[in-house]
């Protein structure tokens, strides 16, 4: 086990065309895999399980986006449920043209997957996103503030996240929802132009998909079965 603060596996503001495949990451005390600020990186086949705040996170500093991201066909499970520190499977902060997929989430304690726009100015975009083909199963074990898949949602209705398409995934029993989240469908805030289709949501007790201050969003052939069925509002 990783008893420090660092990361499992970190690469820090140098390199590209870099590929982290087919390791195993397990009980990192913070971040399993944590990459930064880089574009051009593969995340794929790797298996993480236990650990602290965040799976696979690419973070960003800076007011440029980075681009080029893809995370794929990588399991993860029981994230940050004995150190009880809330975070994400899978987060990215400020990076355009990302693909997820193919991935595998189960009992984590905060979000299953979420893109947001990160420290890029006001008026600002970060955009076109690829989610499909990913698995959650139970997310937000300790904390209602959370969703199984967030887009947006930086705090600000000035910061954007353009284009995103969440496609032909699973979501389910997605725990504790506060009065807006425990979704398994999140477009939050400036998830301008977002698509959600061909999902499959079972057991999200919060609610299916909500759309928050988001313009030009489309929600169609998606299957919700027995959702906000603990919602304290219709969503």
């Amino acid at each position: 086990p990783n008893t420090s603060s660092a990361a499992g596996i970190s690469v820090q503001y140098s390199g590209s065309d870099i590929v982290i495949d087919g390791c195993e990451v397990i009980d990192s005390m913070r971040n399993s895999i944590s990459v930064g600020p880089l574009s051009n990186v593969t995340v794929s086949n790797n298996l993480i399980s236990g650990g602290g705040l965040y799976g696979i996170q690419f973070w960003h500093n800076n007011p440029t986006p980075q681009v080029n991201i893809i995370i794929a066909n990588n399991t993860i499970t029981n994230l940050g449920i004995d150190s009880q520190v809330v975070g994400a499977a899978i987060r990215t902060t400020g990076y355009s043209n990302v693909k997820i997929y193919g991935n595998t989430i189960t009992n984590v304690v905060g979000n299953g997957i979420s893109v947001d726009a990160g420290y890029i100015p006001d008026g600002s975009a970060v955009s076109d996103f690829d989610i499909y083909g990913n698995t959650i199963d139970t997310a937000c074990v300790l904390t209602g503030q959370c969703d199984g898949i967030q887009t947006g949602g930086s705090g600000s209705t000035l910061k954007y996240v353009l284009n995103a398409k969440i496609h032909d995934n699973v979501v389910k029993n997605v725990k504790l929802p506060s009065e807006w989240d425990g979704m398994c469908i999140d477009l939050d805030y400036g998830s301008n132009g977002a698509k959600a289709y061909r999902n499959y949501m079972y057991n999200c007790q919060g609610g299916g998909i909500m759309v928050l201050n988001s313009d030009n969003t489309e929600v169609y052939y998606n299957i919700m079965d027995h959702c906000g069925h603990n919602a304290t509002t219709d969503k």
